[in-house]
């Protein structure tokens, strides 16, 4: 996941409790004898992340290899077996990335407070009161969104019935590879456990995984216009979300440009990092170990705090940062392409997780306002955003979405 982001100016009993435990660790097994293929292709993500080889038998947080920057692999599908965790805290494995077919030791080698699989299942939820407006029968139903990202397993049952998937520029030798960040992206914005919108319906535009990407996500956007022509307006595509920015400096940018103008004209709001709607946003999270629909449980993503903690922001981008209004992205689980069931952890998440969030509630507002602008549905989630405890800014989607109904005439 590219760390892409906008800020403003710069930047319960104890037999329940063990009899979900074991049949999710038998499904979780069930899981690990599949292979990590599927239909259409590798996820190459598997190939990435930490040797479980270079880990020490007994391993503490300090000397816990570290994987590099930017790679997103981290414990997914690892062995882990016949490694000690018990010396790491709860709090660095939560920093992680894990999934269904990741194989741990036996309890009393991990670490006191740490659950794999209860923060396989909590991660899905989007946090901040989402579910409790999806309990209100406000889940983005009737409204078409759609996303441009790398190939993906469509066929992932957070889509079942809901997705229409295409190809751009299919000819492309790297068409043929799964990517775990459009998956990831698609769920988090209409997923049908994971997502803001879980009924929405998702129109999925796969490009190739190229240095010119660009250049494909315009002829991506040319596609989605034409798609969007031939649908009735109650099911026009009304937002695209990208997780992705491009430069001015780019020799793709002449053409990006006027595919937005032109997808933006034919009513089609496209959303990516470089988007000045994004601006006065930062991507943050809360820790699997509480109250996701709490704001006071919120903070920065964990990309900035360890930047702040390593002395590289400056007081001045600090301030910047703390002055925005914080979107969940990091401490997520999403859909993974594995398998029609399976699932990932991401503890560092990443603006482009934010994104297709903010896409989500644009799709919520949709159904109970057909006609609300994009504009105004920055301005109410702005409007409307909570301040915690520690005077941090956080996004109120009960409040955001009770403004929205206030509104409808």
């Amino acid at each position: 996941m590219r760390k892409g982001f906008i800020l403003s100016g710069r930047v319960g009993t104890v037999i329940v409790h063990l009899m979900a435990l074991l049949s999710l660790f038998a499904a979780c097994q069930s899981l690990r004898s599949r292979s990590h293929f599927t239909r259409e292709g590798f996820d190459p993500m598997y190939r990435y992340g930490i040797d479980p080889n270079k880990i020490p038998d007994y391993v503490t947080d300090e000397t816990f290899p570290r994987a590099p920057e930017g790679e997103m692999g981290g414990l997914a599908g690892k062995d882990l077996r016949e490694k000690d965790l018990s010396r790491l805290s709860a709090d660095f494995l939560s920093r992680q990335t894990f999934d269904q077919n990741t194989r741990w030791p036996e309890e009393n080698k991990l670490p006191r407070g740490f659950s794999p699989i209860a923060w396989l299942a909590r991660g899905k939820d989007p946090g901040l009161g989402i579910k409790d407006i999806h309990k209100q029968g406000v889940t983005g139903k009737g409204v078409s969104v759609a996303v441009i990202d790398k190939p993906i397993f469509a066929g992932h049952q957070e889509f079942e019935g809901r997705i229409v998937y295409r190809r751009i520029a299919p000819e492309v030798k790297r068409n043929s590879f799964l990517h775990f960040h459009g998956i990831s992206c698609a769920s988090i914005l209409a997923g049908s456990t994971c997502g803001v919108a879980p009924e929405a319906t998702i129109y999925y535009f796969a490009t190739p995984d190229t240095a010119r990407r660009f250049y494909y996500y315009s002829l991506a956007l040319d596609e989605l216009v034409k798609v969007n022509e031939s649908l009735p307006p109650k099911n026009k595509i009304r937002i695209v979300s990208i997780s992705d920015g491009i430069s001015r400096e780019d020799r793709d940018w002449p053409t990006w440009e006027s595919a937005v103008k032109k997808a933006e004209a034919s009513g089609v709001k496209v959303l990516c990092s470089t988007s000045t709607a994004l601006k006065g946003f930062v991507w943050g999270g809360c820790r699997p170990d509480k109250d996701r629909g709490s704001p006071s449980n919120y903070d920065i993503a964990l990309y900035w705090l360890d930047r702040i903690q390593r002395s590289q922001s400056s007081e001045e981008e600090k301030g910047l940062l703390y002055a925005n209004i914080i979107i969940p992205g990091d401490f997520r689980t999403t859909s993974s392409n594995m398998a029609e069931d399976t699932y990932i952890y991401w503890g560092k998440g990443g603006f482009s997780w934010a994104i297709p969030y903010v896409a989500g509630l644009a799709g919520l507002a949709w159904e109970i306002k057909p006609t609300m602008k994009f504009e105004e549905i920055i301005e109410v989630l702005k409007s409307t955003k909570d301040v915690n405890e520690d005077g941090k800014k956080v996004i109120n989607p009960r409040a955001f979405i009770k403004a929205v109904r206030s509104s409808v005439p």
